[in-house]
């Protein structure tokens, strides 16, 4: 009976025994979970998610690292990986404040901007302070 002790497989490969029925047949290998080959018996590649997925970080906003069977997204600033792709960060649902006392925060694509409220004026990222309409001309 054929056995995975009389072959050898390639890196990245592994031998498989086949089941009790089919148990005259040859034992084939097989590359792990992540890896790829047209021959296996030779050795197996990793799977580059990466290419394979054309990038699905994003162009421009994350760069791909394959891993086994995976990859990682290092997103660029005011993105977050969320374990598929990298998605804007909601600067203003931030739990501490991003913008100034008396000031609107609206969320922007990697970004986001601050403005004054009607009827306040300064630097909307520190603080807005009412306007002086008895001393403005």
């Amino acid at each position: 009976i054929p056995t995975c002790t009389n072959l050898k497989c390639g890196q990245n490969a592994v031998c498989l025994e086949l089941s009790p029925k089919e148990k005259f047949k040859n034992p084939v290998c097989t590359c792990k979970n992540g890896y790829e080959s047209k021959n296996p018996a030779q050795g197996c590649t990793m799977v580059d998610l990466c290419l394979k997925l054309n990038n699905p970080c994003g162009q421009g906003i994350g760069r791909c690292t394959p891993l086994a069977s995976s990859y990682n997204c290092t997103c660029n600033k005011g993105y977050y990986f969320n374990g598929f792709t990298c998605v804007d960060y909601d600067e203003c649902k931030n739990p501490k404040p991003v913008c100034g006392e008396n000031a609107i925060c609206k969320n922007t694509i990697g970004s986001y901007n601050c403005t004054c409220i009607q009827g306040f004026d300064g630097d909307p990222y520190v603080m807005c302070k009412p306007i002086d309409l008895c001393t403005t001309t």
